[in-house]
């Protein structure tokens, strides 16, 4: 019985360290996208904080959309039309471990023509 603790108090050592060192829980993002009040399909792109393109998914529609599996981290969010033109909403978010954040944004205005 003597031994019987410490094993266990290592054991449970062991368990608190290796769950700290997971990999955190992801995180994700949807969207609805507006022009107007008016539903407005696009695509967003996520850039992380050394501003480095790191996903892309489009809305429908309706201008809902999703972006997942994203570290816990800053991201920059912007926005662009069916041919790539950029619109002038951009939005920024800190995701904390697991989080699921709803961000809703009006675009303000449709991207120049190309």
């Amino acid at each position: 019985m003597k031994g019987f603790v410490p094993a266990l108090m290592l054991i449970a050592f062991v368990l608190v360290t290796l769950t700290a060192c997971m990999d955190p829980e992801p995180c994700e993002v949807s969207f609805i996208t507006k022009i107007n009040g008016d539903p407005k399909g696009c695509t967003v792109q996520a850039f992380n904080a050394k501003g480095i393109q790191i996903q892309q998914e489009s809305t429908d529609f309706n201008g809902i959309g999703y972006i997942k599996g994203l570290a816990p981290g800053t991201y920059t969010f912007k926005f662009t039309d069916n041919s790539g033109n950029y619109y002038s909403a951009v939005k920024t978010a800190t995701l904390r471990g697991g989080e699921s954040l709803p961000i809703e944004v009006d675009l303000n205005e449709e991207p120049p023509a190309s």
